[in-house]
C-alpha cells in the first residue's frame, strides 16, 4: 500500500474520498427541501465517519450536487475542515466538447459560486479531447494556478499517455506539477464502455505500472464497480426497463463472467476477513503499489461508516493477485 502522499486535497482523515454524483437524485437543478435534507443526513455521516473530502462536478444534476454541497458545508461552518474535489469541462448531452476556455471558464465560476469558495484545492478538466494539443487544454486551468483560484490541477478520463504529455508540458512550461488522474479503477474490469470519453486501468497493467512509476496519484472513480462488487447483482440479472439507468449501466459495464469470479474471491477473502465484499472493494484500490484515492458513493446514512472502515482492512500483494486472477495463495 502506497503511503508516501499526503494532498492538499486530502490532508488529513481517510484516503477515502465520498463521491457526490447523485446528491440530488432527480436531478433537480434546485433540489427540493427533502431532497437537501436527505443529503444532508448523508453528509453529516460522512463527517462523523472521519470524511473530510468530497467530490463533485459541475456537470452533476447541472450544478446541484455543488449546490448541496455549498449549502451544507455554510449550514455546518465546516468551510476549514471539508475539501471538495470538483471537475469541469463535461461534453454537452449531444456530445460536443467543453474543453474550450470560454466553457471551463463558465463551469467554473457555477462551481465557485455554488460551493461558496473562492479557490479549490483541486481542480479536474472531466474530459480530453484528444484532437486538441496538451497546451490548448491546459492554457485555460494553468491562468486559473496563476491567479491562486486552484491550488493544484488533475485530469479525470485521460489516457497515460496524454496523461504523461501533460505531466511534461506543465514541468517544463509552467513549473507546477499534475496533482492527481481520475479514471475508473476496482478489482472489475469494463466488458464495455459506461459513458462516452471515459478511461479505465482496471486491468489495465501497463497503466498500473505507470502510476507506480511516477507514484501519480489516482482518484478512482467507480471503485466498488456500481455496487457490483458489493453483491448488488446476480448472474441472472439482466439490464431491463424496469430497472433504473444506472443499474442497467453497472449491468452492462461489469456482469461478465471474469468479474462475477472475482466477486466471489472477493466475498471469500471478506468472510474471512469479517467484513464486507463492498468494504474489501475499497480496501483493494487502497492497497495498490501507487497512491489510491477510491471514491465511494451512497445514498443511504446508515451505510456510510462501513465505507470508511476500509482502512483497516489492507491487503498483502499475494491477495491483490490472487483477487485479480485466483494463481496465488491468500
Amino acid at each position: 500500500m502506497s503511503t508516501s502522499l499526503r494532498s492538499p486535497w486530502c490532508p488529513t482523515g481517510p484516503r477515502i474520498v465520498f463521491g457526490c454524483a447523485r446528491l440530488s437524485t432527480h436531478g433537480y437543478f434546485f433540489p427540493s427541501r427533502r431532497e437537501q435534507s436527505l443529503a444532508f443526513a448523508t453528509l453529516d455521516a460522512v463527517a462523523e465517519a472521519g470524511g473530510r473530502t468530497l467530490e463533485t462536478a459541475a456537470s452533476y444534476s447541472s450544478g446541484g450536487s455543488e449546490r448541496i454541497i455549498g449549502a451544507w458545508i455554510a449550514a455546518r461552518h465546516l468551510e476549514d475542515s471539508i475539501e471538495v474535489i470538483t471537475k469541469g469541462g463535461h461534453p454537452s448531452l449531444w456530445g460536443q466538447q467543453r474543453l474550450d476556455a470560454r466553457s471551463l471558464a463558465r463551469d467554473f465560476e457555477a462551481s465557485r459560486r455554488n460551493l461558496r469558495r473562492d479557490s479549490l484545492p483541486l481542480y479536474l478538466l472531466h474530459r480530453d479531447d484528444p484532437a486538441q494539443t496538451v497546451a490548448a487544454l491546459l492554457a485555460y486551468p494553468v491562468k486559473l494556478l496563476r491567479e491562486k483560484k486552484i491550488l493544484q490541477l488533475g485530469l479525470s478520463n485521460w489516457s497515460t499517455a496524454r496523461l504523461a504529455a501533460a505531466q511534461t508540458y506543465l514541468s517544463n512550461e509552467v513549473g507546477v506539477s499534475l496533482a492527481a488522474s481520475s479514471p475508473h479503477f476496482s478489482l472489475a474490469t469494463w466488458q464495455s464502455q459506461p459513458w462516452g470519453g471515459c478511461v479505465s486501468i482496471a486491468g489495465n497493467s501497463e497503466a498500473r505500472e505507470f502510476h507506480t512509476a511516477t507514484q501519480l496519484p489516482v482518484i478512482a472513480w467507480s471503485s466498488a464497480a456500481a455496487g457490483f462488487l458489493a453483491g448488488k447483482f446476480s448472474r441472472q440479472d439482466r439490464p431491463q426497463l424496469t430497472r433504473n439507468y444506472f443499474e442497467n449501466v453497472a449491468l452492462k459495464t461489469y456482469a461478465s463472467s471474469t468479474n462475477f469470479e472475482r466477486l466471489a474471491r472477493l466475498e471469500q477473502l471478506a468472510r474471512k476477513l469479517e467484513t464486507s465484499s463492498g468494504t474489501l472493494a475499497i480496501s483493494y484500490a487502497l492497497s495498490q503499489p501507487f497512491p489510491c484515492y477510491p471514491l465511494v458513493s451512497t445514498r443511504h446514512p446508515a451505510h456510510v461508516a462501513a465505507l470508511y472502515q476500509a482502512e483497516n482492512y489492507p491487503l498483502t500483494p499475494q491477495q491483490i493477485e490472487w483477487l485479480d486472477k485466483g494463481e496465488t495463495s491468500r
